[in-house]
């Protein structure tokens, strides 16, 4: 765990000693930065979070344009200031794995070890069970990198693929706002603004949490 922390926090944050010298070596494998394309400013403050969040810039990103906001901003400037966000980092499956020419410096899990969020059993994405279809299938997101079939695949996707756990209590019976933000709302409306209660709702937001209880499936 230390490891990954001192990632998070420095890996592209210090220039490269060999500069434009004749060393050649390849930059994706080197834990410093070469240019503005591959610098990360420090993300992690002392006794605080995040100094940006994970989204990019609408102003400058992984272009030679200039943030009004330098490094003030609140926003990813580049690719590998998202790559290694904490809010990013190490949540999804390498689709390259032992392929993958940047080995341990990669921003994506080479293994099901070094996924840094909540995922299922190898077992239960290839043969999930009556029970698990019915209080977890499509409860968590999607780790896996690169194309798949995501109809046939046990996580979410999107918020109209996802589904919240059974256990926090609501019912079968589909929410009416929900079912018209769905009709009506815009496909980018974020998931508080689909429904007043959000989370707490105790009716189903969309056919997944409809279809897929306990009390109906």
């Amino acid at each position: 765990q230390a490891q990954l922390d001192k990632m998070i926090k420095e890996f592209k944050t210090m220039p490269c000693a060999h500069g434009n010298a004749s060393c050649s070596h390849d930059h994706r494998c080197c834990p410093f930065y070469h240019s503005d394309r591959d610098r990360r400013r420090v993300v992690i403050g002392y006794g605080v979070g995040p100094r940006y969040c994970a989204e990019p810039c609408n102003e400058q990103f992984d272009s030679q344009r200039c943030c009004s906001r330098g490094d003030d901003c609140s926003f990813c400037h580049s690719t590998a200031e998202l790559l290694y966000h904490p809010d990013v980092f190490r949540q999804r499956l390498c689709y390259q794995a032992k392929r993958c020419p940047r080995g341990r410096y990669c921003a994506f899990a080479h293994s099901r070890q070094e996924l840094l969020v909540p995922h299922f059993g190898e077992f239960e994405e290839a043969d999930p069970t009556e029970d698990f279809i019915a209080h977890r299938f499509k409860t968590q997101w999607c780790p896996i990198g690169g194309p798949h079939d995501w109809e046939n695949c046990v996580y979410a996707h999107t918020y109209r693929d996802w589904r919240r756990t059974p256990l926090i209590g609501y019912s079968s019976r589909p929410c009416p706002q929900w079912s018209r933000s769905i009709a009506n709302g815009s496909p980018e409306l974020n998931y508080d603004d689909r429904c007043p209660r959000g989370m707490a709702c105790p009716l189903a937001h969309g056919s997944k949490e409809q279809l897929y209880h306990p009390q109906f499936y």
